[in-house]
Parts: structure tokens; sequence; C-alpha cells
């Protein structure tokens, strides 16, 4: 060929249309054969996600078992915390009842040791007075007698009147004194203990 040859036309080839199938077809192929793979590890993927959830849906539905029955058995402490403390509300009701009781005989009891103390003292103080009372009737009865022995003594002649009415009148007085103080007496021994 030379330059001055005309080019040479090219010589039409057949369509090629053979090869873009293959092509087109190897392309099915692969992209068939990635659906398959990828369906395949889609279900794959599902189903172990699946059989995860149900693993997990069993392990949550024991747990729900688990803490019903624990919340069971707190409700079954809770309603026998309850009869205790029913029972123990009687008792204290039964405890407090005692005690008031109790506090009433000691009120009672200390009423009467009081009263009781104010007997003795008052016994005490009327036992003083009896021996003071006791010591002037003696004395009483004395101041009687020498008198008495005094007039037989002297006679009726042997008297001064004057000197006689005045010891009279001193042992007048002095019993006089001692049977008030023992009527006294005898008044409050009557009244000790009312």
């Amino acid at each position: 060929m030379t330059w001055s040859d005309p080019p040479p036309t090219p010589v039409s080839q057949p369509p090629r249309r053979g090869r873009g199938i293959v092509v087109l077809a190897a392309g099915l192929g692969v992209l068939l054969v990635a659906g398959v793979a990828a369906a395949w590890w889609w279900g794959s993927q599902t189903l172990e996600a699946g059989q995860g959830w149900r693993e997990v849906a069993i392990i949550e539905a024991e747990r729900a078992d688990r803490a019903e029955a624990a919340a069971e058995a707190a409700e079954a402490e809770v309603e026998r915390a309850r009869e205790r403390l029913a029972t123990s509300e009687a008792d204290v009701a039964r405890l407090e009842q005692r005690l008031d009781a109790l506090a009433s005989e000691k009120a009672g009891a200390e009423d009467s040791a009081a009263l009781a103390t104010e007997v003795v003292d008052d016994l005490a103080s009327l036992s003083r007075r009896g021996a003071e009372v006791g010591a002037a009737l003696r004395d009483c009865i004395a101041q009687t007698t020498s008198l008495t022995n005094d007039v037989l003594a002297a006679g009726p002649d042997g008297l001064e009147p004057e000197r006689t009415n005045e010891r009279i009148a001193e042992v007048n007085a002095r019993c006089g004194a001692a049977e008030a103080d023992y009527f006294d007496l005898l008044g409050d021994l009557d009244a000790v203990g009312r």
C-alpha cells in the first residue's frame, strides 16, 4: 500500500451477537449465583436470627416465670407478715390492757401503802400521845390517892380547909386535863384508817 492507494475499505464483519449473549448469559449466571448465594446467606442469617430471638424469648419467658414465682413468694411472705402483724397487734393490745390493769393495781397498792404509811405514822403519834395520856392519868390517880391518904390521915380536925381546897383544885385540874386528853385520844384512835 502506498500513499496513493485508496484506503482499503473495511470488511464488514458479522455482528457480534454471540459474544454479547455469552457475556449477558455469563453476567446473568453470575447474578443468579450471587442471588442464590445472597438468598442462602440471608436465609441462614434469618434462621440464625430467628433461632436467636427464639432463644431470647425462651430465656425471657423463663425469667418472667421466675419473676412471677418470686412475686408470688413475696406476696405470700407479705401475707404471712400481715398475719404476724395482726397477731402482734392483738398481743400488744392484750399487753396494754394488762399494763393498764397492773398500773391500776400499782396505784391501788401505792394508795394502800400510802394509807398504811399514814396509819403507821398516825399510830406512832397516837402511841406517843397515849404514853403521855397514860402518864397524866397515873399522875391523876397518884395525886388523888395522895390527897385521899392525907385527908384520911389528918382526920376531920387536922385538915386545913384552905390548903385542902387548893390541893383538891390542883388534883381536879390535873385529872380533868388527863381525862380530856384521854377522850381526845380515843376520838383520834377511832378516826385512824378512815
